[in-house]
């Protein structure tokens, strides 16, 4: 229960917040100037977005590898002492 609801407020006040501010900026960059700079903007919030997501994934890969390799040295220690 407590996993669903920090996903639950990870999503409403981390991931919506943020795609609701790339909105804002490709609307207010379409209005003020030209559909032009709110594709430019749209085009690189998404190539954001898409980096972030991948080296996430990537940190998080190497990360768990590194916790692996981190208990299998304690518990060798422990097992030699």
């Amino acid at each position: 229960m407590a996993s669903i609801v920090a996903i639950l407020s990870s999503v409403l006040f981390q991931v919506v917040p943020t795609l609701a501010d790339i909105g804002i900026a490709v609307a207010y960059f379409t209005v003020a100037f030209d559909k032009l700079f709110g594709l430019i903007v749209f085009a690189t919030m998404t190539l954001y977005v898409a980096a972030t997501i991948i080296l996430t994934e990537w940190r998080t890969t190497y990360r768990t590898c590194w916790l692996v390799f981190d208990i299998i040295i304690i518990m060798s220690i422990v097992l030699v002492v």
